[in-house]
C-alpha cells in the first residue's frame, strides 16, 4: 500500500513542474515534456517513461522552489556567473556551499569541474574528506585537478606532509613559486 498522489505534468522554461503551487526542478534538457510526479508525505518522485528523474523532498509550503544543484550543471557552464546568486546554490547541501565559499569564489569554472565529476562518481563525503586533508597543509593551493586525483586515489595512499623541517618548508616554497609563476595570467612583454 502506498499512499500517494500521481499526477502528470509539463516541464517549463525554468525546467521545473509545478505541484500545489510549489516548484520541483527537473533534469535539463526535458523542456516541454510531460512527466509523473509521484507525491507522498515525505518526498517527490518525478517519472519519465517509467525512470526516476529526481527526487526531492516535498515542501508543505507555498510558492517554494525546491532546486537540485545537479540538475543545472550545463546551464552554469555557459552561465558561470549565474552560480554564486543561484537558488541552486543556496539550497546545496552545506558541504558544497562551503567548499565554494572557501576557495571557488570568482573560479565558478573549476567549481563546476568539480560539481561534474561528483555527480558522475556520488562521492560528495570521499571529496568533502579530501579538501579537509588539503586545507590541513596550508602551504598546498586547492585545485579541482589535486581534489579529483587524490579522491580517485585509494584512502590508504592519501598522507599530507605534517613533519616541517628547513628543506621540506624551502621546497615547499619553491613549489608554491613555481605555480604562482605558471599561474600568472599577465599579459605583456618581459624585458
Amino acid at each position: 500500500f502506498d499512499p500517494a498522489e500521481i499526477v502528470e505534468l509539463r516541464v517549463d522554461k525554468y525546467s521545473t513542474v509545478s505541484y500545489r503551487q510549489n516548484r520541483y526542478s527537473v533534469p535539463e534538457g526535458r523542456v516541454g515534456e510531460y512527466i509523473k510526479l509521484k507525491a507522498r508525505t515525505e518526498e517527490v518522485l518525478i517519472f519519465s517513461e517509467g525512470e526516476c528523474i529526481a527526487k526531492h523532498k516535498r515542501s508543505w509550503q507555498v510558492h517554494a522552489w525546491v532546486m537540485d544543484i545537479y540538475h543545472y550543471l550545463k546551464t552554469f557552464e555557459k552561465k558561470k556567473g549565474a552560480l554564486a546568486q543561484s537558488e541552486c546554490l543556496s539550497q546545496a547541501r552545506k558541504e558544497i556551499k562551503n567548499i565554494y565559499q572557501s576557495h571557488y569564489i570568482g573560479n565558478e569554472k573549476d567549481f563546476l569541474e568539480l560539481l561534474v565529476y561528483v555527480k558522475e562518481r556520488d562521492c560528495l563525503e570521499r571529496v568533502v574528506e579530501v579538501v579537509e586533508q588539503l586545507e590541513k597543509n596550508l602551504l598546498v593551493q586547492i585545485t579541482t585537478e589535486k581534489i579529483i586525483f587524490l579522491a580517485e586515489q585509494s584512502v590508504e595512499t592519501c598522507t599530507v606532509l605534517t613533519g616541517q623541517d628547513d628543506v621540506t618548508t624551502q621546497s615547499l616554497n619553491n613549489l608554491s613559486s613555481l605555480a604562482d609563476l605558471f599561474n600568472s595570467k599577465g599579459t605583456g612583454v618581459i624585458h
